[in-house]
């Protein structure tokens, strides 16, 4: 049987307390909320990418559960209603509400910053675009990328 101190010992933390192993939902020192990083961007897009991997009943509630994650990331974006059929859908992004105010830029009182949180790291702003088609057993595909 195994001592108290082998056991912390054994460990190689230390600590009595046991550590988790595993990587966190950020890559390295990467920000995984910093959807202007090309890099990230291209993390984020490759989970946006994975509810193509799923058949759906309804296609608005693949694009309501991908609201939903996206938001963890402080990422949303208007409604979007997906009707039967085959077709295409896009929807600006607006990161952490927009921004409001004055960025300290230099701007005077009355010239305010009002934006999306995101044109001004990525020229033009994102949107998601959804491409969706019915199959013919009766359930539907979405596809999704950042853009």
């Amino acid at each position: 049987m195994k001592t108290y101190k082998n056991f912390v010992t054994e460990d190689g933390t230390g600590s009595a307390i046991p550590t988790q192993r595993t990587g966190s939902v950020e890559d390295g020192s990467k920000n995984i909320a910093d959807v202007s990083d090309p890099e990230v961007l291209k993390m984020v897009n490759a989970f946006v990418g994975s509810m193509a991997d799923r058949e759906y009943l309804n296609a608005n509630h693949a694009i309501s559960e991908l609201r939903q994650k996206l938001m963890r990331i402080g990422v949303t974006f208007p409604n979007v209603e997906i009707y039967e059929g085959d077709g295409t859908a896009s929807a600006p992004l607006t990161q952490w509400g927009g921004r409001y105010g004055n960025d300290g830029s230099g701007t005077e009182d009355g010239n305010l910053v009002n934006d999306d949180g995101i044109s001004h790291k990525v020229d033009g702003g994102l949107s998601i675009n959804f491409k969706y088609m019915d199959l013919e057993n009766g359930s539907c595909k979405v596809f999704a990328k950042i853009a």
